[in-house]
């Protein structure tokens, strides 16, 4: 699945050694997401009559609450694409990336901004003039 979603990444330079990227999850490829989170909380609620992970889609979503999926779907999605944009754009970050959501709704793609700083890049001049 990660290496099948189709971002959309906006690069700004923001200083010497600061790079903000916005990127962009296809709303098809956070529905896979979801899904994703769906079965991994699957495994971690009891419902009565069901072993742990064999209950219905439906009735999870009823014990757990559509919110706690989204959530979870959101921080699957993001931390998976972050990775491949900063692979994508060939970024070493020399920390963890600062993170803000821009758009998140049911029926729109995703789009969240994300700042890091890298190595600051270091030119050398010719040293026998």
């Amino acid at each position: 699945m990660t290496s099948m979603m189709n971002l959309e990444i906006k690069k700004e330079k923001l200083g010497k050694s600061q790079i903000k990227l916005e990127v962009t999850v296809a709303k098809s490829d956070f529905d896979e997401y979801r899904q994703k989170a769906l079965e991994r909380l699957k495994t971690e609620v009891e419902i009565s009559g069901f072993r742990k992970g064999k209950a219905p889609d439906k009735l999870v979503i009823e014990k757990l609450g559509e919110t706690r999926i989204e959530s979870e779907a959101l921080n699957l999605t993001v931390q998976e694409s972050t990775y491949l944009a900063l692979a994508k754009e060939n970024i070493i970050p020399i920390e963890s990336p600062k993170i803000a959501i821009k758009q998140f709704s049911k029926d729109k793609d995703l789009i969240y901004t994300f700042e890091v700083s890298i190595l600051p890049q270091v030119v050398l001049t010719d040293y026998k003039k």
